[in-house]
Formats: structure tokens, C-alpha cells, sequence
């Protein structure tokens, strides 16, 4: 759960109306999902939207790939690239009663950020974490199917399959918005304004909630990474939260309070660095001439 206390709009289009403040709770909730990579059928490859450069993909054999069935790696082809040869595919639990895991959006996000996604293992672990990357109406196979309530809301549909490419374009994507999100914001709202008039239609967003347990406060709730990456963006754009990069991985992220790192893990990191530095210096120190009387 996330609050960015900084949001507040009026809620009527009367100009002289007051705008009250009210807390506005992110809340991402995570569907159990499983995934696995099975391979695109020829038939069924994309063309690759732009020119494939080879360097980038150097050691693919220890990357992305099928494995036979004593889980030993498949050499893969001279012309394979692991972008648009294999896909992502979700199995949604079908358990009757399972805990729903409140997750931190904006955490979820830093961490898409920061993913090496030429990294199978750690991509499927990510994407375990996160759950549904999206879901469709339309049509899946029965181990997609979600039809059950997660927390305010009922979902209905099928979690999607997609290539590994698809998920580079959405990380690319992400990444050029966070830019413009601390650069050039105007650009980022030209571009979600041209995202409204092209399919005529306002940007798509959870449904808000209100409870009224203790302090009054609105809810959007968030089950799909897809839409992770959606409303976290324009939240921060709206509330003009703080974009900072952070000095160990050097990866742009967001926070209400001015902060060096993006994350604890990045924040010990550092502290360790820093601590075998003193340490290099005080053994040295020992080692050279000195008064000591």
C-alpha cells in the first residue's frame, strides 16, 4: 500500500468550489500466477521491428532458451534470438482460497527498471513476484482464466502471454517516460493527451474506491503490472513527486521524501562499500611509519 498524500483535485467543475484534501491509498494486490517460457512456433514469429544487433545478445546460450527433460539447456539455432523466439506464459492458481498479497507499486516499478531481462531466471522470479502482467477479455487457455473477486473489485478474463520482446518494449517505454517525468513533464503529458485522442477514448485506470474506516481516504487498486506501470507514472505526474537517481545503480525512481537510494537493498549496498573502504584505508595506515611515542 502506497499513499501520496500530495494528490488533490477538485471534485466538481465549478472553478469556485473548494477542493478538499483527501489521502489516496495505491494498492497493488498480486494474483498467484506461475510462469513459464515455451517456444514461438516459426509460424507464428513476428518480424523484428527494428535491426537485430547480435553483440547484444552475446552468451544468449546461458540466457533465454528451452531445456529437454533433464532440464539441460537446448543449443539454440545460428539465426535464434531469444526477443521474438520465446514467449512468456502464465498459469493462474486455481486455488479455491488464496491470501491476497499487498505489494508497493512504486518498489514493483524500480525493480522492473532494474531488471535484466537477458536474464531468464531472473525474469521468471520477477514475474512470479508481480503476478498477471495483464489480462484480456477475449480469449486464453482455462490455466489463464481469472473469475474471482480480488479485493473491491470482481476480475474476469485471461492473464496474457507475450514475447520477451514485448517485455523489453514496455521496460524501454517506462524507461523514457521516467526521464521525461524529471526532465521535460510537459512532454510526458503531451504524450498521455495523445494517447487520449487517438483512441478517443481516457487513459484506462483502475477503478476508485472510498473507505471510510478512521480517516476517509480513496483507493486504487492495481492487479496487473501492465497497469502498475500505468497509474504509478501518472500519480507522480500529477503530484509532482520528487524523480531522483539513485548512487549505487544509478537508476531513476520516485519518492515523497528526498532519498540517495532507490531501495534498502541499493541502501546497504552502499554502506558495505563505504565500510571495506575504511577498512582498506585503516589497514593501510597501519602499514606505513609513524610516531608513536
Amino acid at each position: 500500500m502506497v499513499d501520496r498524500k500530495k494528490y488533490s483535485q477538485t471534485i466538481t467543475p465549478d472553478s469556485g468550489t473548494r477542493s478538499p484534501q483527501i489521502r489516496l491509498d495505491v494498492r497493488y494486490l498480486r494474483i498467484p500466477t506461475t510462469w513459464s517460457v515455451e517456444e514461438i512456433p516459426a509460424s507464428e514469429i513476428r518480424p523484428e521491428p527494428s535491426t537485430y544487433v547480435r553483440e547484444n545478445f552475446l552468451g544468449f546460450e546461458d540466457g533465454w532458451g528451452r531445456v529437454d527433460q533433464r532440464g539441460v539447456k537446448i543449443p539454440p539455432r545460428k539465426d535464434d534470438t531469444p526477443d521474438w523466439r520465446y514467449r512468456l506464459v502464465p498459469a493462474v492458481s486455481k486455488s479455491a482460497k488464496w491470501d491476497v498479497i499487498k505489494l508497493n507499486p512504486f518498489d514493483l516499478r524500480t525493480q522492473f527498471l532494474k531488471l535484466d531481462i537477458d536474464n531468464q531466471e531472473k525474469t521468471l522470479d520477477f514475474l512470479n513476484v508481480v503476478g498477471v502482467w495483464n489480462i484480456n477479455t477475449q480469449t486464453g487457455e482455462e490455466s489463464m482464466r481469472i473469475d474471482r473477486t480480488v479485493g473491491h473489485q470482481y476480475v474476469s478474463g485471461f492473464a496474457t502471454t507475450f514475447a520477451v520482446g514485448d517485455l523489453k518494449r514496455a521496460q524501454q517505454r517506462i524507461r523514457h517516460q521516467m526521464e521525461w517525468l524529471a526532465k521535460d513533464p510537459s512532454r510526458l503529458r503531451d504524450e498521455l493527451t495523445g494517447l487520449e485522442r487517438k483512441t478517443y477514448n481516457p487513459l484506462k485506470l483502475p477503478p476508485l474506491y472510498f473507505e471510510w474506516e478512521g480517516e476517509p481516504k480513496a483507493v486504487v487498486q492495481v492487479v496487473t503490472g501492465n497497469d502498475m506501470l500505468s497509474v504509478t507514472l501518472q500519480l507522480d505526474l500529477l503530484a509532482k513527486t520528487g524523480n531522483y537517481v539513485c548512487e549505487k545503480c544509478l537508476q531513476r525512481f520516485t519518492s515523497d521524501r528526498k532519498n540517495r537510494y532507490c531501495s534498502e537493498k541499493c541502501r546497504r549496498a552502499s554502506a558495505q562499500k563505504d565500510y571495506r573502504k575504511r577498512q582498506r584505508e585503516e589497514k593501510a595506515k597501519g602499514r606505513k611509519w609513524r610516531k608513536t611515542v
